[in-house]
C-alpha cells in the first residue's frame, strides 16, 4: 500500500501510531489553552439569542439516537454523530473561536466537539481528548495549506469546513484506535463528504455559517466510525485517481501534507485566540478603534 499511496499511507501511519507523548510540551499546553477557550465559546453559544444553536439543538433532541455524548446546554445525551453535528455548530455560532490567519481556519470549533463526543462515548481520558484536538487541528491545517486556502476562498469554498472534515476524521481515528488501513479509509470517506460553501453569506440569520462546522465534525466522525467497521472507501485519496486536493484547487500542492510531519505543529501553535467576537478580518480595524478610544479617552456611549 505504501508504494501505491505514499502520502495517504504516511498520514495514516502517523495518525494510527499517534499518542499524547508525541506532542511537545509547548504544543500540549497550547492545546489545553485552546480547549479552555473553546469550552467558553461553546458555553456562550447556548445563549437564547443564538438562533443556530437553538435550531440545531432542537433538531438533535428530536431526531438524535441514544448514546453517551452530551448535547451541550441541553442536559441530555445522544449518539456521537448527532452530538458532533450539534456541538460543532455551537463551536462556530458565536464567532469567538480561535482562528488560524494563514490557513484561514477555525479548527477548534470542529475538533473540540469531535474529541468531547468520542472521548465521552468511548471512555477516553482528558489527556487523550486534548491530544486528539491537537492532531485534528494539525491535520486540518496541513490539508488547507495543500489545497491553498486563498484559492479555496476565491472559488467560494469555506476552508474550515472543507479541511475540517479531515481533521475530525484524524482525531476520531486516533480516539477509536483505528489501524493504518482503517485510517486511510477514514480519510477517504472524509474526502467523499467534504462540503462547505461561502454561500452561507446569503443566509440573513447566519445559521448556515456555523452549521458547516457541525457538518465537518459530523462527517469526520462518521468517516472514522464507518472505516472502523470495515466500510469500503478510497484508500489513496491524496495520491492517485481523483485526488481530493486537485478537486478543489487548480494550484494545489501536496507537499504541506508531509513536510515536518510530527515535528512541526504550526496547525496548533499558530492559532490565535480572538479578543473580539467578530470575523478575524475585522480585528485590525477593531484594534485601531480600541487604541483610539484609549489614547483619546473616548467613550462610545457619548455618540449614541
Amino acid at each position: 500500500m505504501t508504494e501505491r499511496a505514499p502520502i495517504t499511507t504516511r498520514l495514516a501511519e502517523f495518525i494510527s501510531g499517534f499518542s499524547p507523548d508525541a506532542l511537545p510540551p509547548q504544543v500540549f499546553d497550547t492545546t489545553r489553552t485552546l480547549a479552555y477557550d473553546g469550552i467558553g465559546v461553546l458555553y456562550a453559544a447556548i445563549h437564547p439569542s443564538v438562533t443556530a444553536s437553538r435550531g440545531i439543538g432542537d433538531f438533535a433532541e428530536e431526531y438524535g439516537g441514544r448514546g453517551e455524548a452530551t448535547l451541550i446546554g441541553r442536559g441530555c445525551r445522544t449518539d456521537p454523530i448527532t452530538a458532533t453535528l450539534a456541538n460543532g455548530t455551537l463551536g462556530y455560532a458565536a464567532d469567538y473561536e480561535p482562528h488560524h490567519p494563514e490557513a484561514i481556519l477555525h479548527p477548534v470549533a470542529v475538533m473540540l466537539p469531535t474529541a468531547l463526543a468520542l472521548a465521552e462515548t468511548k471512555g477516553r481520558s482528558g489527556r487523550a481528548a486534548l491530544a486528539a484536538i491537537a492532531l485534528g487541528c494539525e491535520m486540518t491545517y496541513r490539508v488547507s495549506m495543500a489545497m491553498n486556502p486563498r484559492e479555496l476562498y476565491s472559488r467560494g469554498f469555506h476552508p474550515s469546513a472543507i479541511a475540517g472534515s479531515f481533521g475530525a476524521a484524524s482525531a476520531s481515528a486516533y480516539l477509536l484506535g483505528l489501524n493504518t488501513e482503517q485510517t486511510a479509509r477514514a480519510l477517504g470517506l472524509a474526502a467523499l463528504q467534504t462540503c462547505g460553501l461561502l454561500a452561507w453569506q446569503g443566509d440573513p440569520r447566519e445559521d448556515a455559517r456555523p452549521f458547516q462546522m457541525g457538518l465537518a465534525a459530523r462527517n469526520g466522525t462518521m468517516a472514522a466510525l464507518s472505516a472502523g467497521r470495515c466500510f469500503g472507501a478510497p484508500d489513496r485519496i491524496f495520491d492517485g485517481g481523483h485526488i481530493v486536493v486537485d478537486a478543489y484547487c487548480a494550484v494545489a500542492d501536496t507537499a504541506p501534507l508531509l513536510d515536518g510531519l510530527g515535528t512541526v505543529w504550526e496547525g496548533v501553535t499558530e492559532l490565535a485566540i480572538k479578543p473580539y467576537p467578530y470575523v478575524s478580518f475585522l480585528h485590525p480595524a477593531l484594534d485601531a478603534l480600541d487604541r483610539l478610544l484609549r489614547e483619546h479617552k473616548l467613550c462610545l456611549t457619548e455618540y449614541r
